[in-house]
């Protein structure tokens, strides 16, 4: 019966615009949508009845009802769920998480995802670096005598060591250390409480300053976009100078800017990170304008020189009070 009444509403949605519809065809989207949200009611309610989360109940009911298999990957599960790719990524690991640490489970894992960060040698066991290694066949060899190495000298010894009334104390003792530990930081609970303080309040504040006094704000984004799509591709470096003296770099650099205003940019030192270390980010100072450049100015920066000079690029990004670079606006010029 749902999937006739799905039919005749895709039907009836391809025939008419919402403007052409008439009486008899918008009671049949009403009573298409109200038997939507009476299915979605018994679901909830069926889920909850079973002791999972409606969300548990939907990744279940998607992977259990997938046409002809099983399995699926994450791209289909994304699709039958309507999420994006990395939503569909996080909502796996989330229930992978609860489901292993909430009844007592021990990680032994690759250095990926979650357990990269929720990683210490108390909690459970690591395999790898934590780094990329593609498809490398060798690294594949190296992780599985790992794996095995691990699982013969730590992991098995550890839960068969038993005190005199036959109990596994250390095993106990990590597993009640993990379940402690992980299950408050790494939940459904702590990520939507995190993504509404970190990301949805700051964002609904951005919003309405953006739309306050008539929206002057957001008009003066909207300016300075403009002006960045016009000029943007005229932009280029001039001569670059560095003097290293004291232990340090002072690395200088011509920037032509074609009639953009200096405060319209960010130019910044930048070098990649060196093992676990993050990438240098370093904002450079406007010094001057050129004297023979009526829109060329000079910036300068200072940095440790413990580092060579080359390995640090001269680069050009968007700024603007407010706006979050690079989401919004992601124009780099780069100086090599």
């Amino acid at each position: 019966m749902m999937a006739a009444k799905t039919v005749s509403v895709l039907n009836l949605m391809e025939m008419a615009r919402p403007d052409k519809l008439n009486k008899a065809q918008y009671e049949t989207l009403a009573a298409f949508r109200y038997a939507l949200r009476k299915f979605i009611h018994f679901s909830e309610t069926a889920a909850q009845a079973a002791g999972i989360t409606s969300q548990q109940h939907q990744v279940l009911l998607a992977i259990r009802g997938f046409p002809g298999r099983d399995q699926v990957t994450v791209s289909e599960l994304a699709e039958r769920l309507q999420l994006r790719h990395h939503s569909a990524v996080g909502l796996v690991d989330r229930l992978v998480i609860e489901k292993l640490v909430a009844r007592g489970g021990i990680n032994l894992s690759e250095l990926d995802g979650w357990w990269a960060e929720a990683y210490v040698p108390e909690l459970g066991w690591a395999l790898g670096d934590g780094q990329e290694h593609g498809n490398d066949p060798s690294w594949d060899v190296a992780e599985a005598e790992a794996l095995y190495e691990r699982l013969e000298r730590e992991v098995i010894p550890e839960f068969y060591t038993r005190n005199e009334k036959g109990i596994p104390t250390a095993w106990i003792t990590r597993m009640r250390e993990s379940m402690a530990r992980l299950a408050p930081r790494f939940s459904a609970n702590r990520a939507v409480c995190e993504y509404t303080e970190q990301h949805y309040l700051p964002a609904a504040v951005a919003c309405q300053s953006r739309m306050a006094n008539k929206g002057i704000i957001g008009k003066q984004m909207v300016d300075w976009r403009h002006s960045l799509d016009q000029k943007w591709a005229a932009l280029h470096f001039g001569a670059v100078k560095v003097e290293t003296r004291d232990g340090k770099h002072i690395i200088e650099v011509q920037v032509s800017l074609y009639g953009l205003d200096p405060k319209a940019v960010r130019v910044e030192l930048y070098a990649d990170g060196i093992k676990e270390n993050p990438p240098v980010r370093q904002e450079m100072t406007c010094l001057h304008p050129l004297a023979d450049e009526s829109d060329g100015y000079v910036y300068s920066a200072t940095v440790s020189a413990t580092r060579p000079p080359t390995d640090y690029t001269d680069r050009v990004m968007p700024h603007c009070d407010g706006v979050v670079i690079p989401l919004e606006d992601a124009l780099i010029l780069w100086q090599r």
